[in-house]
Order: structure tokens, then sequence, then C-alpha cells
């Protein structure tokens, strides 16, 4: 027989399974704060201000202008030209300069 057999013996085994299911749950619990954004160092993270102050996230020196796009309905869907078409009773939705 073994030194611990009597351990077991001592303790009835709702209390042992009692534990399991208490230290399980604990470790769950932990587990699906860390996961779901419970983040107890979350005042310590920089915002994207800092970052790009501290050098992290480099802005560019000279942000590109986008092309204009008119984008007319069809059958099926939405077709986007850069340039304006003759008719504009189809136009669904423009970026740029007024046709």
């Amino acid at each position: 027989m073994s030194k611990f057999a009597h351990f077991y013996k001592l303790k009835p085994l709702f209390l042992l399974i009692r534990d399991h299911y208490a230290m399980v749950s604990l470790v769950a619990f932990s587990l699906c704060n860390l996961m779901t954004g419970c983040n107890p160092f979350e005042p310590l993270r920089p915002d994207s201000a800092e970052l790009v102050k501290l050098g992290w996230a480099k802005q560019p020196k000279c942000p590109k202008v986008p092309e204009p796009v008119y984008c007319y309905e069809t059958l099926g869907h939405s077709v986007c030209h850069s340039a304006p078409l003759e008719s504009q009773s189809r136009l669904n939705s423009y970026y740029g300069p007024q046709p």
C-alpha cells in the first residue's frame, strides 16, 4: 500500500471532486478574463498619438490625394469609373469634383 493511500481514505470523494471543479473553474475564469480584454495592463498601453510621437508608427511626409471615383448603378451592381460618364441619371455616388 502506498504511503499516500490513507489520504484518499480520509477525504470523502465529493470533496475531491468539488476541489477539482473549483480549480478548473478558477483557471477557466482567469483565461476568459484574459482572452476577452479584461487586461490589468490597459492603462499602460500607449495610444496612437504616443506611438507616432515615439516613432513606432511613421506618417508619410506628403499624403497621397485619392483619385476621383464616379460610381453608377447597373442591373447587378455598381460600376465605378475614374471619369464621369455623359449620362448622370444612374450616378450612385462619387468622390472628387462634381460631374
